[in-house]
């Protein structure tokens, strides 16, 4: 299910165009859409008319059939893509297109394709995606380019100054709404949270969602780079994550489909180290997988034992779905007492005087040192630590996440 942000709105209509030389099709979906929905639907049989059409018309999601008379699908939606750059092309394909159609993903930047005969309500549910994706990407753009012109304006500094704190100010409450609480306990399973930006607000981010059969879903995340722009671009963490709600799933595949969103979604250069941890709360299993967030720490108190959980795979938003490998994923089981601890590089890299890290072994010195200690104080003394390593001076994003049972 899509969960809308509050700032994803749409001002007018939706429009749809159909494209395919079947008047039989296009008849079929504008007569659904019109009845199932409130889109104002354009259809056409000739690819060439439709491209006159819709220059005064912008259309806000594109179905288009592959095989058709003057010029294909994929032709099609790459010439309108130069009009329109953000709008979400869908294909419509016979089974024998799909390699086309995958192709055109990478070629062309198709957000969707359907294979004939088609599922209503599987094609509705890709439009409103489509609508979603669209409206969230020209949102990111606009508050991301509105942010950087400010600062570019050094000379204008000072009569800029209120501007931008309010400016801070409504990023910050976006990205305060997209966090849920930092403290759960869902059937004895608690999670809890602490997180520092580096700024007024950054880029680190985590998020539970329920699953099915009695299994939570944890996602601790750190986007590339911090303050508003990384902050902004947690909309999509949130937004790809919450598909899974409620559903049976994997860890590996919430990572890729989080990646198919992030990928197509995100600003050049801006990527997302991600961790996705399957709890059961009935067994207290936890499956993980880890795309790029530093090796958490396992404590188990009643074996006086601290083991780093080596798990490795890579970051979101950086290649294409077919060839993201989200990397192995392991299995343990939380013991009473036992302490799960994610992090975010924000405290393995935090440096001394000296440019040195306060990396792993540091860490691990203090779990081991104190870990009769409970878990709010244990994490309490690791900030301490990190921040006397680093002579309080300013740090990065900082994000520190405990998984415990009772």
């Amino acid at each position: 299910m899509m969960v809308p942000l509050e700032t994803e709105t749409i001002s007018r209509t939706p429009v749809i165009a159909v494209i395919d030389d079947e008047e039989m099709v296009t008849k079929s979906i504008e007569s659904f859409l019109m009845l199932e929905t409130d889109y104002q639907v354009l259809t056409f049989q000739s690819p060439v008319a439709a491209l006159q059409c819709l220059k005064k018309t912008p259309p806000d999601v594109v179905i288009a059939d592959f095989l058709m008379p003057e010029m294909n699908g994929l032709e099609f939606l790459n010439e309108l893509k130069n009009q329109y750059p953000d709008v979400p092309g869908v294909l419509l394909t016979a089974y024998a297109d799909k390699e086309n159609a995958i192709k055109g993903i990478n070629e062309v930047g198709l957000f969707q394709y359907i294979q004939k005969p088609w599922d209503n309500d599987n094609l509705k549910m890709i439009i409103q995606n489509g609508l979603a994706n669209k409206s969230l990407k020209t949102t990111l753009k606009e508050k991301i380019k509105e942010i950087d012109n400010v600062l570019r304006q050094r000379d204008e500094l000072f009569k800029l100054h209120n501007i931008l704190n309010e400016e801070m100010a409504f990023a910050k409450r976006i990205h305060n709404k997209l966090l849920p609480p930092n403290y759960f306990n869902i059937n004895d399973i608690i999670i809890d949270t602490t997180y520092k930006p580096a700024l007024e607000i950054g880029g680190d981010f985590y998020d539970v969602i329920p699953l099915k059969d009695n299994k939570i879903a944890l996602l601790v995340a750190d986007i590339t780079g911090h303050g508003i722009q990384a902050a902004l671009c947690t909309a999509l963490l949130k937004f790809s994550f919450s598909e899974f709600y409620n559903k049976d799933t994997t860890g590996e595949q919430i990572l890729k489909g989080m990646n198919q969103v992030l990928f197509k979604g995100l600003p050049d250069n801006i990527f997302a180290a991600a961790l996705v941890v399957i709890i059961d709360t009935a067994t207290r299993e936890c499956t993980m997988h880890n795309a790029g967030i530093p090796h958490p720490f396992l404590i188990q108190r009643q074996k006086q034992n601290v083991e780093k959980i080596v798990l490795n795979g890579l970051v979101l938003g950086f290649v294409k779905e077919t060839i993201y490998d989200p990397g192995p994923s392991i299995t343990i089981q939380l013991q009473k007492d036992d302490m799960l601890l994610i992090f975010s590089d924000g405290l393995s890299e935090i440096r001394d005087k000296d440019n040195h890290f306060f990396g792993d072994h540091r860490l691990n010195d203090v779990l081991e040192n104190n870990i009769s200690l409970d878990n709010k104080k244990l994490c309490e003394l690791i900030q301490k630590e990190a921040s006397q390593f680093n002579n309080h001076n300013k740090m990065d994003d900082l994000m520190i996440v405990n998984v415990s049972g009772n």
